[in-house]
């Protein structure tokens, strides 16, 4: 079948399968004559179940791995219970400071200082409220760090925020610090091997830096 009657079935935009198409989520064969994409019903069914995933809020990389077989569902979902519940309680801090503000009657002239002091009084209590360092949830997310936050052992430790964001830093100090510590020491002691580490691993921190925009902007799409 073609993808306008895939995309009626399904509900969902062309774009949005073509998107699932691109990053490998799904793979319809080509029609020899016509060389057009042909779907097939399994094709249609993988399109439901990807949904589905993404109802419940899963990155597309988390639900390629689980159509591969790549990771256990369960777990995959204790994760993502724990991720949605300390979304949730983020929005919930949200949501009562909208409401305060509100109950308040200052809708205008706001007084910043007295609710952002709320806010630290509250955080203080253990109220969560939305994050506003989004880089560093991206790269938690890509790099899979924010995974250990849902670890029924290791996840107390990632809950700090500033122990999970500690963590963020040294990994991409480390990007950047070990090329440029080989080039020092390669000009320094005229060392070869120092500056093949410093162009290889260079050549891996664009790479990967590279990747992470790509990253950054396929969640921008899919959201």
């Amino acid at each position: 079948m073609k993808i306008g009657e895939v995309a009626e079935r399904t509900e969902l935009s062309i774009s949005n399968i073509r998107f699932y198409e691109k990053k490998g989520l799904i793979e319809p064969k080509r029609n020899q004559d016509s060389k057009y994409r042909d779907y097939t019903e399994a094709d249609v069914e993988r399109i439901k179940e990807i949904i589905l995933y993404r109802k419940m809020d899963f990155p597309i990389e988390n639900i390629c791995q689980i159509l591969n077989r790549e990771m256990d569902i369960s777990e995959m979902l204790d994760k993502q219970i724990s991720e949605l519940e300390a979304k949730k309680s983020m929005l919930q801090g949200s949501i009562d400071l909208c409401q305060k503000i509100l109950t308040d009657g200052q809708k205008e002239n706001l007084n910043i200082d007295d609710y952002l002091n709320y806010v630290k009084e509250e955080e203080k209590s253990g109220t969560r409220f939305a994050e506003i360092e989004e880089l560093f949830d991206d790269i938690g997310s890509f790099t899979k760090i924010s995974w250990f936050r849902g670890d029924p052992y290791v996840g107390w430790i990632f809950s700090n925020k500033w122990i999970y964001r500690a963590v963020i830093v040294i990994l991409v100090f480390m990007w950047i610090a070990l090329p440029v510590s080989a080039l020092v020491e390669y000009y320094i002691e005229n060392a070869k091997i120092n500056l093949q580490v410093a162009l290889y691993w260079g050549l891996c921190t664009g790479g990967i830096g590279i990747a992470f925009l790509q990253y950054r902007h396929r969640k921008s799409l899919s959201k």
